[in-house]
């Protein structure tokens, strides 16, 4: 029976209007209505206004039914846009192979719906139309209680349908329905079911969606047989060249199914960089970067493997963005790098705006979007291991009449060794001045001095420089100035002036300038005052809080007067990264040991993942190594941080997205055991 809606509102009057003319006899008029669905449903006001959860709940709930009773109508017309339509409420990864659970209302609406006509619903499987099967496929994918009835029909379907890619939907399906209920799958001896598949699949493509499938239920599931499974399917789809079916995906699904295996991750890549398809080896390239980004070990093999792929045409690029993103980490192949960046192309210049540029390994010119300048993945990989000998690369780069964008990033891995480049900096800085129409030009001075800025003070020479091109678009760099120390004392009277500027930031930066030229702290404590008192939960809100406890915890006892701010946003509870940074800041302006040690010791302690607050950006330093340089300033009085620093050092897994910040974490973490055991 069709449904009838009473007291609709407004809003989903013309909806409920359009379901009551899909049963019109007129089949013109029945084609008008479905139209008209498909614009409404599809939307993008139902699934972004702000009250998107509770009115896609009330959609699915009022169109859900109607749909799937007309779709499982024997000979009923439109099926397909019926069941299609069903599917845009449920969204688009109903069927995805991570196995989402229904996390919306509107999936368990239609969910419902579709339970309760499972029973039609099911021979759809069966449709001579493999888009009919396609579609069911994705409503059945959020189906409730009745995996005793579904996981039987989908596994007779499997054998049945004779289309690969409805074979492939079939399996993913299953996983996501056995994942959001493993006893089902264990009761109806699921993954029994696909291990047999892996033996007797005659595809290569379904053996790997089976593998992948088998190792998200049972993670422990076949020990030590992965890496031979996966490279016997590998390299028959590579040999059958396969387009539809490339093995990458599901290859890269496998990897990270095998994430509590590391062993058997590394077997896993090493075989893929010996396989014949570049393609593969592209993919192993990312999964050697990810498994050196996982663990806390050495991986010698690895880096040769990704060495070995930059004399590759089809391969170099992603070993050698795997190679930048590792930093110090690929500093034992540093020398290969070198080697293979002196036989590369230095420059191309790129003028077509419909097509982005193509990264060379040094350098790319984009004349039409400066911005799309920069330097390639070889350079940058090069300057990333910190090795000296990538300067005169570097320096070349710095030499070019047109400065390309982002070569500061390739100044502060090179830490001291950049010091000899500060003359060639300043001479391009003063180049840009002269050129201040260019815009571009303008934003590349800009990234140059903050560079210079990390330098410290062996860069103070430059100070004259940075003070000739400050405005209000360059407001920010006073607080570079500051980072020289007292030898730019000379641009005092220039800081003075952003004082009263009128963004709290830069009124911040200067006055924090002023204190590390003068040790005064009365112009900073009315700025620290104004930025420890915003509350607001938003990025820039969030990074002017912790650069004022920063700023608070370098002025020391002279900043007590922040104490009871800082102890206000401890209370607040604003997450790990601000509590650690408060109190951090409140040790360094009190002196007294507590509360700060339990605190951190609190915060550290939890064992729950890092939570992402907000994204990391610039030089903000993961906050568990803000905690453990406390801790190694406090001393004996933090001894019972010593388990938990002693904990994070024996920890396999690296805690950090990168392997510096990583590798810093753990620099950090053993001074401080040091420091709390021996003072």
């Amino acid at each position: 029976m069709l449904y009838e809606f009473e007291e609709i509102d407004d809003e989903f009057a013309d909806i409920s209007e359009l379901l009551s003319e899909l049963t019109a006899a007129d089949g013109a008029a029945r084609a008008r209505a479905l139209d008209s669905l498909e614009i409404q449903l599809g939307h993008d006001d139902w699934s972004y206004d702000d009250d998107w959860c509770s009115d896609d709940e009330r959609l699915a709930a009022m169109c859900a039914p109607v749909l799937l009773e007309l779709a499982v109508r024997p000979h009923w017309p439109d099926r397909l846009r019926l069941l299609r339509l069903t599917a845009m409420l449920v969204g688009d990864d109903a069927s995805a192979a991570d196995g989402a659970i229904l996390a919306s209302a509107s999936r368990a609406e239609v969910g419902r719906a579709a339970d309760a006509v499972l029973p039609s619903l099911l021979p759809l499987l069966g449709d001579t139309d493999a888009e009919v099967r396609s579609a069911t496929l994705e409503l059945l994918a959020v189906c409730g209680d009745e995996r005793n009835l579904l996981i039987p029909a989908l596994q007779a379907r499997y054998a049945a349908d004779t289309e690969s890619r409805i074979r492939l939907q079939i399996l993913d399906v299953l996983d996501v329905v056995a994942r959001r209920r493993p006893e089902h799958a264990a009761a109806l001896r699921l993954p029994q079911w696909l291990t047999r598949l892996l033996h007797t699949a005659a595809a290569p493509q379904d053996r790997l969606s089976a593998l992948s499938h088998l190792l998200a239920l049972e993670p422990r599931a076949l020990p030590g047989a992965v890496v031979p499974v996966v490279l016997a399917a590998a390299r028959e789809l590579v040999r059958g060249g396969a387009i539809e079916h490339h093995p990458d995906a599901p290859v890269r699904d496998i990897y990270l199914r095998l994430d509590s295996r590391p062993d058997e991750q590394l077997a896993l890549v090493e075989a893929l960089f010996a396989l014949d398809d570049s393609d593969i080896r592209a993919l192993a390239c990312y999964l050697a970067e990810r498994l050196i980004s996982t663990w806390r070990t050495e991986y010698p093999r690895l880096l040769e493997c990704l060495a070995d792929q930059l004399s590759d045409p089809e391969t170099w690029r992603p070993a050698a963005e795997a190679l930048a993103r590792l930093g110090t980490a690929a500093a034992p192949v540093a020398d290969r790098i070198l080697e293979q960046l002196e036989r590369c192309r230095r420059i191309t210049e790129w003028d077509d705006p419909a097509v982005l540029p193509v990264q060379l390994p040094w350098l790319t010119i984009d004349t039409a979007t400066p911005t799309l300048s920069g330097p390639g993945p070889m350079l940058r990989a090069a300057a990333n291991t910190g090795d000296p000998r990538a300067l005169p690369a570097v320096r070349w780069a710095l030499t070019l009449d047109r400065t390309p964008w982002g070569l500061d990033t390739l100044l502060a891995p090179l830490g001291a060794h950049a010091v000899e480049l500060v003359p060639l900096i300043r001479e391009r800085m003063r180049h840009a001045h002269a050129h201040r129409s260019d815009p571009f030009l303008d934003v590349r001075y800009y990234q140059l001095a903050c560079a210079l800025g990390q330098l410290g003070p062996a860069a103070a020479a430059a100070a004259a420089d940075i003070v000739a091109v400050l405005d209000d678009r360059s407001a920010s760099l006073v607080e570079v100035l500051g980072r020289f120390g007292v030898d730019a004392r000379s641009t005092m009277p220039e800081v003075r002036r952003y004082l009263e500027h009128d963004r709290l930031a830069v009124r911040l930066r200067a006055a924090v300038t002023l204190w590390q030229f003068t040790g005064d702290p009365a112009p900073v404590l009315p700025q620290l005052d104004a930025a420890l008192s915003d509350y607001e939960e938003t990025i820039p809100a969030s990074e002017l809080r912790l650069r004022a406890m920063t700023a608070a915890g370098e002025l020391g006892f002279a900043a007590a007067p922040c104490a009871p701010a800082l102890r206000r946003l401890i209370a607040e509870d604003l997450g790990p990264r601000t509590t650690v940074a408060a109190a951090a800041a409140l040790w360094r302006v009190t002196g007294e040991p507590e509360p700060t040690v339990t605190l951190l010791l609190g915060v550290c302690g939890r064992p729950e993942p890092d939570p992402a607050e907000w994204p990391q950006r610039g030089a903000q330093r993961h906050w568990r190594t803000v905690a453990a340089e406390c801790f190694a300033e406090i001393g004996p009085a933090a001894g019972l941080a010593a388990s938990l620093l002693a904990a994070e050092l024996a920890a396999p897994r690296r805690r950090c997205d990168s392997v510096p910040a990583d590798e810093e974490l753990r620099r950090a973490c053993r001074d401080a055991l040091d420091a709390v055991r021996t003072g």
